[in-house]
């Protein structure tokens, strides 16, 4: 039966949230992989990324749960914000109920349930119903809230790694129940760049918001939530949830309420369900005892999993459940998470990266892996020629194309991504009072398929980009005048004869006698837009507007 609308909404969360597994034959046919969608650690968007994670640890008073807001900054990123070392910084948590925020953001379209679909399509269909819910939320009048002012300071910030970080903690006592936590960090020592924030002294900042269902800790028998952490030797607290390649070795911590012996299972699941990791442990309760697994994921492939606790005794059964994501590729650990996703947006077709852009990190790994695999031209090598000349024609855009943004994500980065390098650039500069006019010639070169020029000059891409099957001649970027007056325009005129080196196989369709593309920098900046194209290209985020 289709559900459908607000009601789908709430319902949907509210099973998913407050769902307790009563034993461990349940915990296998459970639909894990939508469960996972709504218990994985938040990440801060914004003007920086950072990681959030909340947890009810312990008993509080009233019969409350003391919920704990933990904020994980990462320390070089905002100190070379600041460009200094130290950063002052305010950290504030809030707490808003579950069944008001919904109905405040309920403009979901209405979902069928299809009894075809796989787990795995059930999560992903869930992940998009999880991030629209909090890319939109606002309004409501939080529960709860706190925060706090505190400082990052090293000696010399050129010396740590871009995975160091400091953990700042806050805490609640919520009734149970489920509920929205949203995190708010500025970076009080930096201000956003615009004038407008200048002028009324907004600092950079990042939000985080998380469902969590906060569990009854007073009834006879309960289980806090799962704490991550990490260390071989001292055990650190962690936000993120990520293991894998620097951090290979899983640690969870819990306490368990009740009274007589008991029997705590561990379970790992992947998002279809299959179990990976199982532990137990018998305890016994004497109205509290802590309880704690430790695992490798050497043998867990790239994607997310959910860790199910399951605790029995003689007066009852409850588990505790929560997610985590393994990830082996380098660039999942240096990059930050806007970097992957921009550039998976720059190889992927829009319904791809409508997919792509929901998952949890450990999973775009694994959809990502399997987009390079299917475009591997010698599979059965380990050496995929296209991903390594994906890498390279990145690695030119960023230092030869950059302008507010990083060089891959400009127009002309794209396209030089996805093409390579044109057989000709020609430029030009034009007086601003002529911009409409003085371009004619320019504009007709794009618009006649005969029309090549015949500027000799010398360029600078490097042999490793190049066409092999083009003689590439490339102009030198006109000298602009940038002052208050902006007095001229320039222009970049893009020629690509044949199918120019196409990235991906599929971008040569409709393509056979080359095409043209017109590049402007209107406002003096340096900031090249497309303008003018022969050619309809399917690359995200690129769109020629005309004069």
């Amino acid at each position: 039966m289709g559900i459908k609308g607000r009601r789908s909404l709430r319902v949907s969360f509210a099973a998913a949230l407050t769902s307790v597994i009563a034993s461990s034959a349940a915990a296998e046919e459970a639909s894990l992989g939508t469960l996972a969608s709504s218990l994985h650690a938040g990440l801060g968007r914004g003007d920086f990324e950072f990681n959030m994670d909340v947890a009810a640890t312990g008993r509080g008073s009233e019969g409350r749960a003391i919920s704990r807001v933990l904020t994980q900054l990462p320390i070089r990123l905002l100190l070379d914000q600041a460009d200094a070392n130290v950063a002052e910084m305010r950290v504030q948590a809030r707490a808003y109920d579950a069944e008001r925020a919904l109905e405040a953001l309920a403009r979901l379209e209405a979902m069928e349930h299809d009894p075809k679909d796989s787990k795995e399509q059930e999560a992903q269909r869930a992940d998009r119903r999880v991030q629209e819910v909090l890319e939109d939320f606002g309004g409501v009048k939080p529960s709860a809230a706190a925060e706090v002012e505190t400082p990052l300071q090293v000696e010399d910030r050129t010396t740590l790694r871009d995975t160091d970080y400091k953990l700042v903690e806050l805490s609640f006592e919520l009734a149970p129940g489920n509920y929205v936590f949203e995190v708010f960090v500025e970076n009080l020592s930096r201000l956003k760049k615009g004038l407008l924030d200048r002028l009324r002294h907004k600092h950079t900042n990042a939000t985080a918001r998380m469902l969590v269902r906060v569990p009854d800790l007073h009834a006879a028998v309960a289980l806090a939530d799962p704490v991550f952490k990490v260390g071989h030797n001292s055990r650190q607290d962690y936000a993120a949830r990520v293991y894998g390649l620097l951090n290979d070795s899983l640690h969870v911590h819990s306490t368990l309420y009740g009274s007589g012996s008991a029997r705590v299972d561990m379970t790992v699941h992947d998002r279809a369900g299959e179990v990976h990791l199982r532990d137990s442990l018998e305890v016994a309760l004497a109205g509290r005892h802590a309880v704690a697994f430790d695992a490798s994921v050497n043998t867990l492939p790239a994607g997310q999993y959910v860790l199910a606790l399951m605790a029995v005794t003689p007066d009852g059964a409850v588990g505790a459940q929560r997610s985590f994501d393994v990830a082996w590729s380098l660039s999942s650990w240096k990059k930050s998470r806007r970097d992957l996703d921009l550039e998976a947006e720059i190889v992927l077709t829009d319904k791809e990266y409508e997919l792509y852009k929901s998952l949890p990190l450990g999973e775009k790994e694994s959809y990502l892996d399997a987009f390079w695999e299917r475009n591997d031209p010698s599979p059965d090598t380990a050496y995929n020629e296209v991903l390594e000349d994906f890498h390279r024609r990145v690695a030119h855009a960023d230092a030869n194309f950059s302008e507010r943004v990083r060089g891959a994500l400009t127009h002309r980065g794209k396209v030089f991504i996805r093409f390579g390098p044109p057989n000709e650039i020609q430029s030009e500069a034009v007086p601003s009072h002529l911009a409409g006019q003085g371009v004619e010639g320019l504009i007709e070169k794009v618009e006649d398929p005969y029309s090549i020029g015949d500027l000799e000059v010398q360029g600078n891409i490097s042999e490793s980009v190049r066409s092999p099957a083009a003689n590439v001649r490339l102009s030198q970027e006109a000298t602009r005048v940038v002052g208050p007056g902006r007095e001229l325009v320039a222009y970049e005129l893009w020629l690509y004869t044949g199918r120019g080196a196409p990235l991906l196989e599929r971008d040569v369709v409709g393509i056979d006698t080359g095409f043209r593309l017109l590049f402007a920098d209107t406002q003096g900046f340096g900031a090249f837009e497309l303008r003018k194209s022969s050619a309809t290209l399917d690359i995200p985020g690129l769109f020629a507007s005309s004069f």
